[in-house]
């Protein structure tokens, strides 16, 4: 079964641009020892199977692994579609660190024998990024605080995860949007 037909069965559909980054990478790293390898077809297949039964990984889907229980996912919907989080089976934060697979593969081909905390990240973005990706960010973050403010009654753990990425995607120029967020009830925000 190949990768394509893994995600059909899942009715996920990428970006074809997306999928062939991937099957590149995927040749690129073979033979090659490398910290985080993307997932073979069954491993992919059984971890969408278990994520999607857990609510905050509802939108997420693995991609690679550092073969110690951690992955790396993409946001397949909604406002964080095609963005890139680090799932780590110690500490939930679902909060994006890459723009899209490109960007990730880009750096994982550069540093292949880096580990994730060695990666150089996309976000939090400094004041260095294009119009295009502020616009992206902002447009992002917009849709983030209106999920936010109109369901009240979301489980605390998609709330948490919702507004670890708000914090992470927010533009440095945009970072007074977060000030309503500094004396939140929960902890952990």
């Amino acid at each position: 079964m190949s990768l394509q037909e893994v995600l059909e069965r899942q009715a996920i559909d990428l970006p074809d641009d997306t999928l062939e980054a991937l099957l590149i990478h995927r040749k690129k790293q073979e033979g090659q020892k490398v910290q985080l390898r993307l997932l073979s077809e069954q491993e992919l297949a059984e971890s969408i199977e278990w994520m999607a039964q857990i609510e905050v990984f509802k939108y997420i889907i693995p991609l690679w692994t550092d073969d110690h229980s951690n992955y790396v996912g993409l946001y397949v919907e909604g406002p964080l579609a095609y963005k890139l989080c680090y799932i780590n089976h110690e500490e939930t934060d679902l909060s994006p660190m890459y723009r899209s697979t490109a960007s990730l593969i880009a750096e994982l081909e550069q540093n292949p024998e880096l580990d994730w905390e060695q990666l150089r990240k996309d976000y939090p973005s400094d004041n260095d990024i294009s119009t295009e990706q502020l616009a992206e960010d902002i447009r992002c973050m917009h849709e983030l605080q209106a999920i936010l403010e109109k369901d009240s009654s979301m489980e605390d753990d998609v709330r948490c995860q919702l507004l670890y990425s708000l914090m992470a995607i927010t533009p440095v120029s945009e970072a007074d949007s977060l000030l309503p967020y500094v004396d939140d009830e929960d902890m952990y925000v």
